[in-house]
Formats: structure tokens, C-alpha cells, sequence
């Protein structure tokens, strides 16, 4: 059984299969999922922000993507353990953990419905990385309140640069990204390859994210280009 690292001992939990094209997202209860995990977090003085799609969504819809699936936040690398070891707590409020890639992605649910939190850790000057997902830094470090679903959340301030950043010049065009209609077969796979991740040893888990990861980063230069050019700065790209 999988389990979790807390300051005072460990947290076992089930996996949860969670892959693109899983499932459609209810945005009622999202919506509740939402509001329950700020009041909680909001009280241990832990900032998350609003990421990817769901700030998409925040934006450009002002409501969760229809054809999304989940909620994305981020959480700065430094509260990283400190909100694990409120897992147990978080429990007791009704979320249970779905998985967690000890690279630093960890997806909790309730009520069927799932949050992904990105805990993003410093790369190298200028760049922060999560399970080799590249942000420039500025864009979670310098954030404003952004009015979503009746509350206010954290969000970056140049909220615009980062949608072109991940999304392209393009980002206020709906470009439906999940196939919830996939066969069976391939259902099965992509559970399987889930819950692989989760047993695996560090000695084979690693140098297999290692080697994905490095696929991952030749994406985020592109992206680290467009975005240099939008905000006319020179941000190092990683090599």
C-alpha cells in the first residue's frame, strides 16, 4: 500500500486511477470541493493559488471548463511538507488522497471529485518545476486576488502571461483537451500505469520520471520563448 512521509509518521492511503480523459468534472461540487479546502488552509495559513486549467476557467469562462476534469493549484515547494502533515486533518473534512508523485504532485478527492496541488520547487534561476512542469518563477511568486465562484483566490497578477505562457496566443479559443469517450482497453492501461507509479522503487521510479521528464522540458522551451517575447524579458531557459 502507497503511503506518504509525515513529519510524525507515515499516512497510507489507496490509489485512486486518475488520468486525462477520466472522468467530466461536476463543477457543483468542484465548486464545494473548493470553497471547504480554502477555509481549511485558509485557517493553517497555507497559500495556494489557482493554476492551469482551472485559472483558465477563472478567466476566460468565469466558471470550471466544461471539459475539464479536476481542479489544478499550486503550493510554493517551502509549505510542501507542512501541508502534508495536515492530511490527516484534511481527512477528517472529508478529502481522502488519490495519489501523490513523490516529485511533488499530490491529488486528494471527495465526493468523486478530484484536486490536483503542484508543489513547485526552484529549478534553476528564474524557474520553478513540478514533476518537470516549468513555471517562470515571478508568475507564482507575484500574485493578486482573482474573484472566482462567488470567492476570492490567489492567482498570478499577470494572469494574461501565464495563459500564454502554458495555453499560446491563443488561450481565450475553447480547445477541448480530454477524450472522455476513450475504449476500454485503454482505460485499462492507463489505471495500470497509475498504479504502477505508485509501487515502484525509487531506484526505478526515478531514472524512469527522469527520463519523461527530460521529453517534458524540451516542450517549456518553446513555451519559455513565447513567454520571454510577450514580456520582452530574458528569463534562462533550462537546458
Amino acid at each position: 500500500m502507497p503511503s506518504i512521509k509525515l513529519s510524525n509518521g507515515v499516512l497510507r492511503y489507496k490509489t485512486h486511477p486518475l488520468f486525462l480523459g477520466v472522468k467530466r468534472i461536476d463543477k457543483e461540487i468542484a465548486a464545494e470541493n473548493l470553497s471547504l479546502l480554502k477555509r481549511f488552509l485558509g485557517e493553517r495559513n497555507i497559500t495556494f493559488g489557482l493554476i492551469a486549467g482551472t485559472l483558465l476557467g477563472a478567466v476566460r469562462e468565469k466558471d470550471f471548463i466544461s471539459h475539464d476534469e479536476d481542479i489544478d493549484l499550486f503550493v510554493l515547494g517551502e509549505q510542501k511538507q507542512k501541508f502534508l502533515d495536515l492530511l490527516p486533518e484534511l481527512k477528517k473534512e472529508g478529502f481522502e488522497v488519490a495519489r501523490f508523485d513523490r516529485r511533488g504532485l499530490l491529488s486528494i478527492i471527495r465526493r468523486g471529485e478530484y484536486i490536483d496541488i503542484y508543489f513547485f520547487v526552484p529549478l534553476c534561476e528564474g524557474i520553478r518545476h513540478c514533476c518537470g512542469w516549468c513555471v517562470p518563477e515571478e508568475l507564482l511568486l507575484k500574485t493578486a486576488m482573482l474573484e472566482f465562484k462567488g470567492d476570492l483566490f490567489v492567482a498570478p497578477q499577470d494572469y494574461e502571461g501565464f495563459l500564454v505562457y502554458e495555453y499560446g496566443y491563443n488561450w481565450q479559443t475553447p480547445i477541448k483537451w480530454a477524450d472522455f469517450e476513450m475504449p476500454k482497453w485503454k482505460r485499462k492501461l492507463n489505471e495500470w500505469k497509475e498504479l504502477m507509479k505508485e509501487v515502484l522503487p525509487d531506484c526505478l521510479f526515478y531514472p524512469i520520471a527522469n527520463r519523461i521528464e527530460r521529453k517534458v522540458l524540451n516542450k517549456y522551451i518553446s513555451n519559455m520563448e513565447r513567454y520571454n517575447r510577450f514580456r520582452n524579458t530574458s528569463l534562462k531557459i533550462p537546458m
